[in-house]
């Protein structure tokens, strides 16, 4: 069979591969310059079962009302985004009960778990290098509640493979000695020895290469725009370059997908949110973390990665508004 794929991120550039590796044709197309370079260009780069509850735990509402209009805020709901996201948001309330979020916090921590067993075998297979640290991820509390909180949180998804060593900060500097010079300002951690992290882009890239020698076509500048329909079926993708045929097609455009699956009669629960990264040269005497470190209450990452340290993190819903706001890169540093 033929296959277009739209969106040459993470899950596009590995949904082509495991197409091609069935036998069939395989297209990918993005409508940036080459692949990697959206959501997957400058991430937290971590591959953390651990992380997999929802952003919509338990009393968001009151804290995201207490957050508006305040740029260090960990979740931040822009006024001009209401309007588009009221349906959706409706949704997002009502699966912050309880319940319902320790059940799609598990159906989370399962999913991350498949996927990192495929990462390892499609890194065994093909070689590849994207500067993988095997190492866990460290994530610190400086408040007992949110420990004992957090504790709970990792206790339930305990139950899906994730496995948390609680530390003291006397085992933070055991683990991380980088964070030697602050452990004093926290009450605690949790260590995931499981989890792992690396360079998104440089992942994107390399298999990027590997689809180019086994004869997947991957066109950059190319931009979706709807589908030709015979009867109820997609027949092309209408794009900036005309007509594109296939006897299918693979829908992995990340937030542009819910109004290019709208032609097919596709209503996905999707919204644009936007965040944060910097990337940091780590020359003469700067102190490297072994591994991803979390801060719970800024809800920020620190990442090593191969000379440089990412740190990525917060939430903005903000519409489809790419500026960047320079007091939340400056709460970032």
């Amino acid at each position: 069979m033929r296959f277009i794929v739209i969106g040459a991120g993470l899950l596009g550039l590995s949904s082509a591969y495991y197409l091609a590796a069935q036998g069939h044709r395989v297209t990918i197309i993005d409508h940036r310059a080459g692949p990697g370079l959206g959501t997957s260009f400058a991430n937290a780069g971590m591959l953390t079962p651990s992380q997999s509850e929802p952003w919509n735990m338990p009393g968001i509402l009151p804290k995201v009302i207490g957050w508006l209009g305040r740029e260090d805020a960990p979740v931040l709901l822009r006024p001009a985004a209401l309007g588009s996201m009221f349906f959706w948001g409706l949704r997002f309330l009502r699966n912050s009960g309880r319940a319902r979020f320790h059940a799609n916090a598990r159906s989370n921590a399962r999913l991350a778990r498949l996927s990192l067993a495929a990462i390892h075998e499609l890194r065994q297979k093909e070689s590849l290098d994207y500067g993988q640290i095997c190492r866990g991820s460290l994530k610190i509390y400086r408040d007992r509640a949110a420990l004992e909180e957090g504790i709970a949180l990792a206790n339930l998804l305990a139950g899906t493979g994730v496995t948390p060593d609680i530390l003291d900060p006397a085992g933070i500097v055991r683990v991380e000695p980088a964070l030697q010079e602050v452990a004093a300002h926290l009450v605690g951690a949790i260590h995931f020895p499981d989890d792992e992290s690396g360079d998104a882009y440089r992942f994107c890239s390399a298999l990027a290469q590997t689809l180019s020698r086994q004869g997947v076509e991957i066109r950059g500048n190319v931009e979706a725009i709807g589908f030709v329909l015979a009867g109820q079926q997609a027949a092309a993708l209408q794009t900036s370059v005309g007509n594109m045929e296939a006897d299918a097609f693979v829908l992995s455009a990340g937030i542009h997908s819910p109004q290019l699956g709208a032609g097919l009669g596709l209503k996905l629960p999707i919204q644009p949110v936007k965040g944060y990264s910097i990337t940091v040269p780590m020359m003469g005497n700067g102190v490297m973390p072994r591994m991803p470190v979390v801060d719970d209450a800024r809800h920020v990452a620190m990442t090593p990665m191969d000379g440089f340290l990412r740190v990525a993190g917060t939430a903005e819903f903000a519409g489809f508004d790419l500026s960047l706001t320079p007091a939340r890169i400056e709460n970032l540093k």
